[in-house]
């Protein structure tokens, strides 16, 4: 169950990329890849800057003497990277989840709209509700997530398990950004947060995959950040859809 998931959320990314360009979508890959560029820009800026700034500050602490010929100051700055941009990356994908959290639920149902051939209902308040119902979600999963995460950084300290901590830290974030994305889905569909919670839960393995690959997206400069988004909200409901179907 768990590999036929996981194969299905790989999958699904090449179908949403023709699904999207077969329908035509592609002006919400536009709206939301721009200001996802900005985000993703400001967050690496922030992230080099702190980490200078911190070096600096260990410069001055520990002496000039410490960082002879800039070597080390360089590596302290790498060193001081890594951690800084793993939680840059945390708040960003929640700051997009939160700002874009009423454009993603409007491309979601258009996707379900196409795939499945079925409305649904809208009005000022059907939006309301769905969008405190997505800041209560991701609020909810940043508060799991972020304890996890701790609990991973706890994990590097043990010899010998230490080695798994990044992909323990992979496997974490992808399975809250999968969930969120698969969570419009099911908005869509009427699923509550409890029964949308208990669906992704069976389905993990898709929802681990579909962040996997926005992960990997992300590493492709500015190319990532502009297609991304659109790609997964879109993969995870068509995902969804095959496995709905193959379980009906």
């Amino acid at each position: 169950m768990f590999i036929d998931d996981f194969i299905e959320g790989i999958r699904s990314y090449p179908k949403a990329w023709f699904f999207i360009s077969q329908h035509r979508l592609w002006h919400f890959v536009l709206w939301t890849g721009l200001f996802s560029i900005i985000l993703w820009l400001s967050g690496i800026y922030a992230a080099w800057w702190l980490a200078d700034a911190l070096n600096n500050y260990l410069f001055l602490w520990f002496g000039e003497n410490l960082w002879q010929g800039g070597l080390l100051k360089q590596i302290g700055i790498v060193l001081l990277l890594i951690p800084i941009i793993t939680l840059m990356l945390k708040f960003y994908k929640y700051f997009v989840l939160s700002l874009f959290s009423p454009l993603l639920s409007i491309i979601a149902e258009k996707v379900q709209e196409i795939d499945t051939q079925q409305k649904s209902p809208t009005g000022i308040r059907v939006f309301w509700n769905n969008f405190m119902r997505s800041l209560y979600m991701n609020l909810r999963s940043l508060v799991a997530e972020l304890f996890l995460t701790a609990a991973c950084f706890v994990i590097a300290f043990i010899p010998i398990i230490n080695i798994f901590t990044p992909l323990l830290l992979l496997t974490v974030d992808s399975y809250f950004w999968g969930a969120a994305m698969l969570d419009y889905r099911h908005e869509f569909h009427g699923l509550n947060g409890k029964d949308s919670m208990a669906w992704t839960k069976k389905h993990k393995g898709l929802a681990i995959a579909n962040g996997i690959v926005w992960n990997f997206l992300l590493l492709i400069p500015i190319i990532g950040a502009l297609v991304g988004i659109v790609l997964s909200v879109t993969a995870a409901g068509l995902a969804a859809n095959t496995l709905q179907k193959k379980a009906s």
